[in-house]
């Protein structure tokens, strides 16, 4: 599990810092702030985040709208602008790079998280549709982000979800089938309670399934899917 990784554009650096700050408090990853458009790119290349924020103003001859277009065409990442124009001309072009949400300075921290909330989730649908090995999992009060590849089986229990990893058991408040479809092939379900991942069976009978020193029932009802799985996945 790791938190979910910020990057701030903001020319002003105390506004910056401020942002920072407070982010940091919500449990969020705060990468060093940036200036320019061109320190963004940068920053933007080497890190990684999962989410930008970015002033429409900046340091610079860019300006956020142009770092705006320079995500949409190189990155996958969602974006939202903080700014203190309002004006329409500067609205039209915002509407063209279709940012995540859009802030007005000055603007409260519980509208920054709750913009920040709900872009995370929708990043979140996109990358399920796709199918890659990252799935953001809301855990107390923010998004945080897993490696498919590092979780061993997800467990129901009622209300929650039980989601084990090779270092750790997160518990969550959602369904199974809520995870179901945003799991990539190497995942299967074996019971209504648990979905494996197929990389760490170590061995398998016709009533049970062994993740190394961990043993999880295999339900008559998902048996034959399974096998069938556990069947293609050897002849990979």
């Amino acid at each position: 599990m790791t938190k979910v990784k910020i990057l701030v554009v903001e020319d002003e650096m105390i506004i910056a810092d401020s942002i920072c700050n407070t982010l940091e408090k919500y449990g969020y990853e705060l990468l060093d702030p940036e200036i320019s458009y061109s320190d963004a790119v940068k920053s933007i290349v080497k890190n990684q985040p999962d989410l930008v924020l970015i002033d429409i103003q900046l340091s610079g001859s860019k300006s956020g709208i142009d770092l705006a277009k320079h995500i949409q065409e190189n990155e996958q990442i969602p974006f939202i602008f903080l700014t203190s124009f309002a004006d329409n001309a500067t609205i039209d072009e915002v509407k063209k790079v279709k940012p995540n949400a859009y802030l007005l300075k000055p603007f409260n921290k519980e509208e920054l998280y709750v913009s920040i909330e709900l872009a995370i989730y929708n990043q979140l649908e996109k990358v399920s549709k796709q199918k890659n090995d990252v799935l953001f999992v809301k855990h107390k009060l923010i998004f945080v982000k897993i490696n498919m590849n590092d979780i061993r089986y997800f467990k129901s229990d009622h209300v929650y979800v039980e989601i084990h990893t090779n270092s750790e058991r997160m518990v969550v408040r959602n369904s199974l089938h809520e995870y179901e479809h945003q799991l990539n092939n190497n995942f299967v379900r074996v019971h209504r309670s648990y979905i494996v991942n197929k990389t760490f069976i170590t061995s398998f009978n016709t009533s049970i399934l062994n993740l190394g020193d961990v043993e999880i029932p295999l339900s008559k009802n998902y048996k034959d899917l399974f096998i069938a799985e556990m069947q293609k996945y050897a002849s990979i």
